[in-house]
């Protein structure tokens, strides 16, 4: 059997949006937009913050990150 450490692989996907870079970061960074799209969170775009995606009214539903790096689009 393998060590898991040692197989991890990447997957890329990539998409093509109708929208303009600036407009699609927004989406991406921006609190209120991300709750639009995805889910109720306390993201900011600052390096080493810790924030949640929430799901409700289920308490168990929620994703726990960290914001690695972060580079405007400009």
């Amino acid at each position: 059997m393998s060590n898991p450490a040692e197989s991890t692989r990447t997957l890329v996907i990539e998409r093509v949006f109708p929208h303009p870079p600036e407009k699609l970061w927004r989406a991406l960074t921006e609190n209120p937009l991300i709750t639009q799209w995805l889910m109720k969170n306390d993201f900011e775009p600052v390096v080493g913050r810790k924030f949640q995606f929430r799901s409700e009214p289920c308490r168990t539903g929620m994703v726990l990150s960290t914001v690695r790096c972060c580079s405007s689009i400009t």
